[in-house]
């Protein structure tokens, strides 16, 4: 009998208003291979999920026993970044 599987999530915001957030998703325990699909979409072997905006999402993973893991998070909103330097350069 093999464990129930668990699944981790991690977001990443998007940045300066792009919609390039990231989902990094991560299952053990249960029957490997796991298929991960985002808001109930289609099933894909990968589980990062890109080019996502702020919001809601559920991420769902899938063993080869078809055993369900199932996770909200939410991509919180933008990152702005900006750098500015000044100062003397050294020679």
């Amino acid at each position: 009998v093999n464990p129930t599987a668990t699944l981790s999530l991690t977001a990443i915001p998007p940045c300066n208003a792009a919609s390039n957030g990231q989902i990094l998703a991560s299952a053990t325990g249960g029957s490997p291979a796991f298929q991960f699909s985002l808001n109930s979409g289609p099933g894909q072997e990968g589980s990062v999920f890109t080019g996502l905006s702020a919001g809601n999402y559920t991420v769902s993973a899938t063993d080869a026993k078809g055993c369900v893991a199932t996770g909200s998070i939410v991509v919180p909103g933008q990152v702005n970044m900006s750098l500015s330097a000044s100062g003397n350069g050294v020679c």
